[in-house]
C-alpha cells in the first residue's frame, strides 16, 4: 500500500516530511493513515483534502504516493474522489505522481476501465 512506500522512504532517510489527506468522504486519512504514521513515527501533517494543491505550490512537495482500489492492464486506476485532483495539482505543480498496490489490487482480465 501507499503507507508501505512511506514507510520505506522513511526508514531509507528519503523522506522528510508526509502530508496526509483525510480522504473524504469517510475519513480513512483521518482514522487510519494519520493513525499509522504516528505509530510509524513518521513525521506527519494531517490536511484537509483541499490543501493539497496549495501545500504542492507552496512546500517544495516532490511525490504524491496514493493507493488505489483497482488497477487495469492498460493502467487506468480507480480509486476515491480526491485522487483526481492530486494527479492534476501534481501534475501542474511537476511532482511525481505515484498509485501504490498490491498484486491483489491489479486486474489482468480487464484491459481499461
Amino acid at each position: 500500500t501507499a503507507l508501505g512506500v512511506i514507510r520505506w522512504l522513511h526508514e531509507n532517510g528519503k523522506l522528510e516530511h508526509a502530508f496526509c489527506t483525510e480522504t473524504r468522504p469517510y475519513n480513512q486519512g483521518c482514522r487510519l493513515t494519520a493513525f499509522e504514521l504516528v505509530f510509524e513515527k513518521i513525521p506527519s501533517t494531517l490536511i484537509t483534502d483541499s490543501m493539497a494543491s496549495y501545500l504542492m505550490a507552496t512546500q517544495g512537495i516532490d511525490a504524491v504516493v496514493v493507493g488505489a482500489d483497482r488497477v487495469v492492464c492498460n493502467g487506468d486506476t480507480a480509486n476515491k474522489v480526491g485522487t483526481y485532483q492530486l494527479a492534476i495539482a501534481a501534475k501542474y505543480h511537476g511532482a511525481g505522481f505515484y498509485v501504490a498496490v498490491p498484486f491483489t489490487s491489479i486486474d489482468t482480465k480487464l484491459a481499461s476501465g
